[in-house]
């Protein structure tokens, strides 16, 4: 079973256009972990917007970089996933001609909460789903280039406690409309990476039925969940089902009660590239 493309035109970052007649534009020699700092956009006496300002960071702390050499390398990196379809490392991702302008989409914003703004990537107009990527990528002061934090299938769900939960880019299991199977990663600070942790996934008894691990489904619903490995997939011989109380008990202990970040992606076109400068 294929998993369904999601279209996230929805998600376009609005921009407030104050016109700024004496103050033109916005410095951008670093960003500042100001909580009180809006998304905003300069905009030239014709209204249209000159540069889109960063998502806020977190407040209490110094300058972390400079904003114009890791934004001249993100709009690098934004113009060749546009112009040339490949991504970070180069490699030619493929690119469906008859894409909507919305299909591919970035944003910049601190998912991790490191206090430094990151770049994500939501490329979906590939002709086949192994192109289909969502990157989170950071600028290094040090060495001037982009490290990766993460690749995976998406959309992805981002939380404001470093977590990330990815959807697997195909349901070939026993889950069938009872859950999308799924992995949870989370931020380690250590190596400025999201590590991959347990892996969720279902068995629905209308699905199939053989051999259903009914006195493992407490609450009669047909359902039971696998919690899993990175990596190893489900053995429905040998693996552990749990109810649905047991799934949502060890989903919490991941969450704690975090919400979703609201990430403001917009469409990958040209003027968006050049409006984060």
């Amino acid at each position: 079973m294929r998993k369904k493309k999601i279209i996230c035109g929805g998600l376009v970052l609005a921009l407030t256009l104050p016109v700024l007649a004496s103050c033109g534009k916005p410095k951008a020699d670093a960003y500042w972990k100001d909580s009180d700092r809006q998304i905003a956009a300069a905009a030239d006496e014709s209204g249209q917007p000159d540069a889109v300002i960063a998502a806020p960071l977190p407040s209490g702390q110094e300058p972390v970089i400079s904003a114009d050499a890791m934004l001249a390398a993100y709009t690098q990196v934004l113009e060749d996933f546009y112009y040339n379809h490949k991504d970070h490392t180069g490699q030619d991702l493929g690119y469906f001609e008859n894409a909507g302008e919305d299909w591919n989409q970035f944003a910049v914003y601190d998912v991790d909460m490191d206090g430094q703004n990151e770049l994500l990537v939501r490329y979906t107009a590939s002709q086949i789903s192994a192109g289909q990527r969502e990157y989170v990528l950071k600028y290094d002061e040090a060495s001037g280039t982009i490290t990766e934090e993460l690749t995976e299938f998406p959309p992805v769900i981002y939380y404001d406690n470093g977590v990330i939960e990815a959807g697997w880019s195909h349901n070939h299991g026993r889950a069938g409309d009872a859950l999308w199977p799924y992995t949870f990663w989370r931020y380690d600070p250590q190596t400025d990476t999201y590590q991959a942790g347990q892996m969720a996934d279902a068995w629905e008894k209308e699905l199939v039925e053989y051999k259903f691990p009914d006195s493992a489904d407490k609450d009669g619903d047909g359902v039971v969940y696998y919690i899993i490995e990175y990596g190893n997939p489900v053995d429905y011989s040998t693996d552990t089902p749990i109810d649905k109380s047991g799934y949502d008990e060890w989903r919490e202990g991941i969450l704690g009660g975090a919400e979703k970040l609201e990430i403001p992606f917009m469409p990958l076109t040209e003027t968006n590239i050049k409006n984060i400068q």
